[in-house]
C-alpha cells in the first residue's frame, strides 16, 4: 500500500487515513491513486475530496528542493522561545520546517485549541503557524509575551525574502 507523507502524519492513499489532516478528518476511508510520486486522485465522497486537496497541497509544498536556510534565534534575547524550541525539537518535534505563510491562521487556530490563555503570558506554539508543520500537534507553551513576539518577529523578518515551500531551520545561537 502506497502512503503520503503529510505534515500531521502519513496517509495511506488505499484504506484509512493514519494520521490527522489539517481539516481534522483523522480515520475518514479514503481510496487514491498516485500519480508520478506528486499527486493523489481521490475517488469517492465528498469528505474524501477535502483529503485529495490536502495531499495535493501538501505534496506540492513539500517538494521544495533546494537549500534549508537557517534561521538564527539568540538564546539571550529570546530565553523562553528559544527554550522552548529545544524542548520541543527533543520531544519530537521536526526540526526542519517548510514556510506556508497562507495557512498559519488555520494552523494557529488548531495548534491553540484546548490551550487556555492565562493572564500576562503568551501561548508560544512550535512549529510555528507559518510552517507546513505546525496546527495540530504542535508543542504549546505559555511564555512571557515580550519574549514570544520577539522571536516570532525575528523568524518572520529573516524568512520574508523567502517564498512558500521553502525550508529552513531555527538556529538556536548564543549570541545576541
Amino acid at each position: 500500500m502506497d502512503q503520503v507523507q503529510t505534515p500531521e502524519g502519513i496517509a495511506s492513499v488505499s484504506g484509512k487515513v493514519l494520521g490527522g489532516f489539517a481539516g481534522g478528518i483523522a480515520g475518514t476511508q479514503v481510496k487514491a491513486k498516485i500519480k508520478a510520486g506528486k499527486q493523489a486522485k481521490v475517488e469517492s465522497g465528498k469528505e474524501v475530496a477535502e483529503v485529495e486537496t490536502t495531499i495535493k497541497d501538501n505534496v506540492k509544498k513539500t517538494e521544495g528542493g533546494g537549500k534549508t536556510v537557517d534561521v538564527k534565534l539568540s538564546k539571550k534575547k529570546y530565553p523562553e522561545s528559544a527554550q522552548h524550541i529545544e524542548e520541543a525539537i527533543k520531544d519530537g518535534q521536526p526540526d526542519t520546517l517548510t514556510i506556508d505563510r497562507g495557512g498559519a491562521s488555520s494552523r494557529r487556530k488548531a495548534s491553540l485549541k484546548g490551550v487556555d490563555t492565562v493572564p500576562g503570558l503568551d501561548r508560544d506554539e512550535y512549529p510555528p503557524a507559518m510552517s507546513l508543520e505546525g496546527g495540530t500537534g504542535a508543542s504549546v507553551k505559555l511564555i512571557n509575551p515580550s519574549d514570544n513576539r520577539g522571536s516570532g518577529s525575528s523568524i518572520s523578518s529573516q524568512l520574508r525574502k523567502y517564498p512558500n515551500g521553502t525550508k529552513y531551520r531555527i538556529i538556536i545561537t548564543e549570541d545576541d
